[in-house]
């Protein structure tokens, strides 16, 4: 959840399950752990109950970027230690996945910018 307000700041109910693949009284039911920890918040919108606007805490913004750091670290950890063959195949099928997908497969553009300086 935080990854998906990250840059938005808050969004609703059915702006959130729009971007995801659950309906929105999943997109609640995952709100509830990262709201428990304090890292997001919510309102109702409106007099519609089930509606609500979903917002990152400055917490859970720091919480994801220090998160972010050490997994995209790690990730070229990983992507520089591989061959320039295995990181072209890797962007290769991430590539394809990305296609025939929801295209949530973004890292491709990453690895092809890895193959090309590689």
């Amino acid at each position: 959840m935080p990854f998906l307000l990250k840059d938005a700041g808050s969004l609703d109910s059915l702006r959130l399950s729009q971007r995801t693949l659950p309906d929105k009284v999943q997109v609640s039911r995952a709100a509830s752990r990262p709201e428990e920890k304090g890292l997001i918040t919510h309102s109702v919108l409106g007099s519609e109950r089930r509606s609500r606007n979903h917002a990152i805490t400055d917490a859970g913004r720091d919480l994801f970027s220090r998160a972010f750091g050490a997994v995209e670290t790690r990730a070229n950890q990983i992507l520089n230690a591989m061959s320039a063959a295995d990181r072209g195949a890797l962007a290769q099928g991430i590539a394809e996945v990305d296609r025939s997908g929801s295209g949530a497969a973004s890292p491709s553009s990453r690895l092809g910018q890895m193959q090309q300086t590689g």
